[in-house]
């Protein structure tokens, strides 16, 4: 009987052998054997010497998922503390002195440009609630997508307490690092917030106004 050994590695960890032989019926076929090898790469990990550039790889994307996750808990937190629950002294719990915050073409510095902003809501609306529908991080940066309802009772926007229960939605993007928010980009939508205090029709701005 002839021995035909035909070696090859599988992802560099199984070797098979195939041995020709004869069958009952007198017809040669191949029979394949198997052995496995551990690869060098887990060699390397049993032995605590993987390539450095696996582990630089793996230990990169670990730390970026962890950053990630740390992130969106304290854009979550800001929206929590600072609106759900009207803690001013959270505002510079997380928002640095220096931080930058945009808005409609102008910016504000820190907390004391954010206390105004702040005083005047509480004064006009309570009940004030946002929920957070979708948040996005990547790199320092993360985009919360969000709603807020809240009832209109009292003065602080200049306009009579309507006892109006409104809602409003917006988008906010926050860079942050060393776990403080040092600038942040904010959309919602004032115009709309405003024609509900005042039952004015949608504005031709909106998509949802259409032709009428």
């Amino acid at each position: 009987m002839m021995l035909v050994h035909v070696r090859f590695a599988h992802h560099a960890i199984r070797t098979s052998t195939f041995r020709l032989r004869e069958d009952a019926f007198g017809t040669q076929v191949f029979s394949p054997t198997f052995s496995c090898k551990p690869s060098r790469l887990m060699n390397s990990a049993q032995s605590g010497t993987i390539n450095p550039r696996v582990a630089e790889i793996g230990g990169s994307a670990s730390g970026e998922v962890i950053m990630s996750k740390t992130n969106k808990e304290l854009a979550h937190r800001w929206f929590e503390e600072v609106w759900n629950k009207g803690r001013r002294e959270a505002i510079a719990d997380m928002l640095l002195p220096d931080s930058v915050i945009h808005e409609g073409g102008e910016s504000t510095l820190g907390p004391d440009g954010f206390y105004p902003f702040f005083e005047r809501m509480q004064a006009a609306f309570s009940d004030i609630h946002i929920t957070i529908h979708d948040d996005i991080a990547e790199g320092d940066k993360v985009c919360v997508r969000w709603s807020c309802r809240m009832r209109h009772t009292g003065p602080g926007l200049g306009m009579a307490a309507s006892n109006k229960q409104l809602h409003t939605t917006g988008i906010s993007i926050v860079r942050i690092v060393n776990d403080r928010l040092v600038e942040g980009w904010q959309n919602w939508d004032m115009l709309g917030l405003i024609q509900q205090i005042e039952c004015q029709p949608l504005a031709r701005t909106y998509i949802a106004a259409g032709d009428a």
